[in-house]
């Protein structure tokens, strides 16, 4: 029985041809240079592979369609971009269970319930599952690409999600030709194969299967989706998608494997597209230069007009060029002495535009073809790498791609011939009563055998070869090479006595003139064989297949090659001379299976084996689903953990340990769900569930991270200015108002105290600040923010010791840094400020006599209220703050003080005093003003 339907080859040929006129069309005439604008629409068409993941085994059916989506994308040079589109697909899907299936009283289809023909439950109670699916589904999606890639590689890469609706219909063969129930007493209830089954079932899918309407089903259908492809020219592109569709039905297959009624049924399709892409106006950009053409007219009374109109010239916006070797890859392996090398190129017009070198020497022979950008050309090789670079360059900038080619040529194992000038002497042979025949087929036979069945007997003969060595048996031995024998041969009279019979022959004492060749080449290497899966010998599965992967070097083919599994040859298998893999599908018995790969060439074989435990039931799986991830930092105490336990049959085959302990849960045996609530005591904890069964067992782990929260507290700020007190906690700050106060209250909040500078608001000169803070109870980095005037600053804060550190530009005048740490209880901010002065030195005059020069003080800021230093070089010593700079400027004799226009006028700087601390939370003053 076929399960692979009938194409019609001139419907299908006939789509083909129009596929690829529609690519050519658009080759020829496509432009490979972008404009600005992206593209507004694209339509692509499909056809590829559909096959479902279900309880029958899938074989793969044909299916097409086409999708039609509107590009969102502003510009084709961002990198992320998206489309909202229509997908419609249509094709078939079949399948074919080799095993026998029971449990068939639920199956409406197979039970007699619509027709009792067909009751396979009551007799003979199993059934060998197969389908015909028919299936179609619109989707509408939103699909994410990106254009940028696209623009500059010409690889197109998207991925996509959508919902839709899909309709199946599924028929099942459950009747032959007669319409009676098939027969299949023969297969014991055995699994057999689908040849066997082949010969039963009879192709004819008539009996419409479970779970599917006279009219179809319809069903809402989620889809994911992916693509990879290469834009062949502007307009069209060759994409290969792979979508994943559920149908949300354990039915589509029109059965329901027992115990498996919560697994539904999903289907694949993967495909070939084509997408078309329409583009709009095309709106590229161009520079514009405006020349004034200023003509002059004289009138007859001499005045002279100027005509300003402007002449606007436009200049065309010229493309980088884009240089892209499309064969061979790079460093591809050549055994020949010469390669053929393919590119395309983007924005290039000539020939002359283009340049390509050879390990540094340029290659002058190459066709290109400025319509469509292919390069071509041919090298010769030399041995070893060879490093091909191609360029183009024009106005608008340069491109280069380069491949490098390595030349390593197979050798074969050369001739060994015996030497030359061999001088065989005459020789009386005995041979009983048989006539010796000598024939000139130039073979030596290495144990002197004279065929048939005589044994020559050589007295006391020596074999003379170039270097006069004796060998007393006259045995040449050339390991397993041809010894070649030329021509040149003497003819003498030699007699062999045969008992009493002297029988003549001619000829003897042969000149043997021979040429010596040296093999060049590697020495041949017996086969490797190296089992890639399964990764280990000796492990349990409960399928009853397992596809065997290995790899296998030095052979030609998979004729090579013998496989047996528990002793029987396996014939379907797949070897791959191209990356040395083997690929099967072993049937596995209950109990344990042993895999033999045998592999042979001329030079010695390789065998490798492998162990499969088989068993009908799966081993156990765990899964940790919440939390979800791995460690879990947290700062509550009580944490709930749930997971799943598979393949178990009750909570006595669970167990649960907090570091090494055993702890409560609840599981449930229908759906394997496993809840765990803890509480956390310890600050690093790790849960483990395990499971076990009769076929083996599972172990998942998790870390429960816990930071514990500390009794302190942060009191209310007090305001200097205001002399008002905390009632408890920390202050406010240092210098603009605030106090040390106690520790009271329960802190959930995180804490920022700044540690430098100890001033706020802090005057400087320098244009860069640094600031550095603690911050407490923050559990991620990524929860602390630092931001100047609005706009963010870079930071960095080290979470394990609670350190904040910055520097910062400044700008001129005051710079309020914001800092801001967030936790599971709130958000805290702590705002430092900054006052900047840059240094100003003016040189003038002053209004009085023009002779005195002036220096306009430097701007120096300070804690107590805005007052400016008082420099004076003249004589009088200035009054300065303490801790600041004192500036001179000896070079004049006098500096006049600032004049009566400043807003600010210099003053005696207040050196301040400290307020008496309140300890219950007040705080202290710094600063005159």
């Amino acid at each position: 029985m076929k399960y692979v339907f009938l194409i019609k080859t001139f419907i299908m040929k006939k789509i083909l041809l129009a596929l690829l006129l529609l690519v050519f069309a658009s080759s020829f005439k496509a432009q490979n240079d972008y404009t600005d604008l992206a593209g507004r629409w694209r339509l692509g068409l499909n056809m590829g592979a559909i096959w479902e993941s279900s309880d029958v085994k899938a074989i793969p059916g044909l299916g097409g369609g086409f999708n039609l989506e509107k590009i969102l994308n502003k510009r084709n040079d961002v990198f992320l971009g998206f489309s909202l589109g229509f997908r419609y697909l249509g094709g078939r899907t079949f399948g074919l269970n080799t095993a026998p299936q029971y449990n068939l009283q639920n199956n409406s289809a197979l039970n007699g319930q619509f027709d009792t023909v067909t009751n396979y439950a009551t007799k003979p109670g199993y059934f060998y599952a197969n389908h015909k699916t028919y299936i179609q589904d619109g989707n509408l999606e939103l699909k994410m690409n990106f254009p940028s890639l696209e623009k500059h590689t010409g690889i197109i890469f998207h991925i996509w999600g959508s919902v839709g609706i899909c309709k199946y219909k599924t028929w099942i063969n459950a009747k032959d030709a007669n319409g009676n129930k098939y027969d299949f007493s023969a297969f014991k209830q055995q699994e057999v194969s689908q040849s066997d089954l082949s010969k039963v079932f009879n192709g004819s899918y008539g009996t419409l299967a479970d779970g599917s309407g006279t009219n179809g089903t319809l069903a809402f259908i989620p889809s994911v989706g992916a693509g990879i492809g290469y834009r062949l020219s502007k307009h069209v592109a060759l994409v290969f998608e792979h979508k994943i569709s559920f149908p949300g039905t354990d039915k589509l297959d029109g059965f329901v494997y027992a115990g498996k009624s919560c697994a539904n049924d999903f289907y694949h399709y993967t495909s070939a597209n084509l997408i078309f892409t329409l583009y709009g106006s095309n709106g590229s950009s161009h520079t514009s230069t405006t020349h004034t053409n200023n003509t002059v007219y004289t009138n007859p009374t001499g005045t002279q007009t100027v005509n300003t109109n402007p002449t606007i010239i436009t200049t065309p916006k010229i493309y980088p060029p884009n240089v892209i070797i499309t064969y061979p890859v790079n460093y591809y392996s050549s055994q020949y002495d010469n390669v053929n090398i393919s590119a395309t190129l983007q924005n290039v017009t000539s020939s002359q535009q283009i340049g390509i070198s050879l390990n540094g020497t340029q290659l002058q022979h190459f066709s290109f073809n400025p319509s469509n950008g292919h390069l071509n050309f041919q090298s010769f090789l030399a041995l070893g790498n060879n490093n091909f670079v191609v360029t183009a360059n024009n106005g608008g900038g340069i491109s280069s791609d380069n491949v490098t080619v390595i030349y390593n040529p197979q050798f074969t194992t050369g001739e060994i011939v015996v030497p030359t000038n061999t001088t065989v002497p005459t020789n009386t042979v005995a041979v009983n009563t048989n006539t010796v025949s000598i024939h000139t087929t130039n073979t030596v036979v290495p144990t002197n055998t004279v065929i048939p069945t005589n044994t020559v007997t050589v007295n006391t003969n020596t074999v003379s070869i170039h270097t006069n060595t004796v060998v007393p048996t006259n045995t040449v031995t050339v390991n397993t090479n041809t010894v070649s024998i030329h021509t040149n041969t003497v003819v003498t009279t030699s007699t062999v006595t045969v008992n009493t019979n002297t029988v003549s022959i001619t000829p003897t004492n042969t000149t043997i003139t021979t040429t010596t060749t040296t093999a060049t080449g590697p020495v041949g290497v017996p086969p490797a064989i190296q089992i890639i899966n399964p990764p280990v010998s000796g492990q349990t599965e409960s399928n009853m297949g397992y596809n065997i992967s290995a790899s296998i070097l030095h052979i030609a083919s998979g004729n090579d090659v013998t496989i047996t599994v528990n002793g029987v040859g396996i014939t379907q298998f797949t070897y791959s001379s191209h990356n040395a893999m083997l690929n099967f599908n072993a049937p596995l018995q209950d109990g344990q299976n042993i895999i033999i790969i045998h592999a042979t060439n001329a030079y010695g074989a390789d065998n490798k084996n492998t162990i499969i435990n088989h068993h009908a039931g799966k081993p156990p799986k765990v899964i940790i689903s919440n939390p979800n991830t791995n460690p879990y930092n947290t700062v509550q105490p009580n944490v709930l953990v749930n997971g799943f336990v598979h393949y178990v049959n009750g909570s006595a085959d669970v167990k649960v340990t907090l570091n090494g302990n055993m702890v409560p849960f609840n599981f449930n045996p229908v759906t394997g769900s496993t809840d765990v609530n803890l509480t956390l005591v310890t600050e690093n904890n790790q849960l483990t569930i395990a499971g076990t069964n009769q076929y083996g067992n599972d172990v998942q782990s998790i870390i429960l991270i816990y930071k514990k929260l500390t009794s302190t507290g942060v009191g209310a700020s007090a305001d200097s200015t205001k002399n008002n007190n905390a009632s408890s906690g920390v202050g406010g700050g240092i210098g603009h108002g605030g106090g040390m106060g106690g520790m009271s209250g329960s802190h959930t909040v995180p804490a920022i105290s700044v540690i430098s500078p100890v001033a706020d608001p802090f005057y400087t000169n320098n244009a860069t600040a640094t600031v550095m803070a603690n911050i407490s109870y923050v559990l991620n980095v990524t929860d602390v923010s630092v931001s100047n005037n609005g706009a963010p600053v870079s930071s960095y804060f080290d979470i394990n010791t609670g350190k904040l550190s910055f520097s910062a530009p400044l700008l001129s005048g005051n710079n309020a840094f914001i800092i801001t740490a967030h936790n599971n209880y709130g958000t805290s901010t702590k705002q430092v400020n900054i006052n900047y002065t840059p240094i100003i030195i003016n040189n003038g005059f002053n209004n009085n006599n023009g002779s005195n020069q002036q220096i306009n003080p430097i701007k120096i800021g300070n804690p107590g209220g805005g007052m400016q230093p008082k420099i004076n070089t003249g004589g009088t010593a200035p009054v300065i703050n303490p801790g600041r700079p004192v500036i001179t400027n000896p070079v004049f004799p006098k500096v006049n003080p600032q004049p009566t226009s400043n807003p600010n006028p210099p003053r005696t700087i207040n050196t301040g005093t400290f307020a008496p601390v309140n300890n219950g939370g007040g705080g202290r003053k710094i600063g005159g003003g």
